[in-house]
């Protein structure tokens, strides 16, 4: 029995020991960014697929997310299926870190796929947020769209 009390002794020193050390140290700090890929990599390309359900105004930003390492835009399609209201139009933009990506906006009809054409230097800066922004024409009175995809070509350097 004395040697069970001196074990369990021990032990509780030991976690407050370590413990203390823990404490002591501070808390470590959360890793913000994404790791790049390593240098002489093979270089690749990636095909992101988008769907938008519904769009019913003007949405900035209504896709948006942070590019994890730097990739240029290669590519992009979008087709947009349906729609109401009296001869809409729509447009779509791709922004990096609130620059556009594209020459000029990409104007798309129903039922049909469109490509873009692409500014001089169409990259995805490192850690900074791309939003594919929307706008919607409304012709004659209130207009939306549905089932709208868009899909961007990147080359991941």
């Amino acid at each position: 029995m004395k040697n069970l009390f001196k074990v369990l002794l021990i032990v509780m020193l030991v976690v407050s020991i370590s413990a203390l050390v823990v404490m002591v140290s501070g808390p470590r700090p959360a890793q913000a960014t994404t790791a790049n890929p390593a240098p002489g990599h093979v270089e690749g390309y990636m095909m992101v697929p988008l769907h938008i359900s519904s769009i019913g105004a003007t949405n900035a930003g209504i896709v948006k997310w942070t590019q994890s390492w730097p990739c240029r835009l290669v590519g992009m399609n979008a087709a947009a299926f349906n729609n109401t209201g009296d001869t809409p139009t729509l447009t779509l933009d791709v922004t990096s870190d609130g620059t556009s990506v594209l020459a000029n906006a990409l104007p798309v009809a129903k039922g049909s796929i469109s490509a873009a054409n692409l500014a001089t230097s169409p990259k995805l800066a490192d850690e900074k947020t791309v939003s594919v922004n929307a706008t919607v024409g409304a012709g004659n009175g209130t207009a939306s769209w549905t089932d709208v995809s868009v899909m961007l070509y990147l080359k991941c350097q």
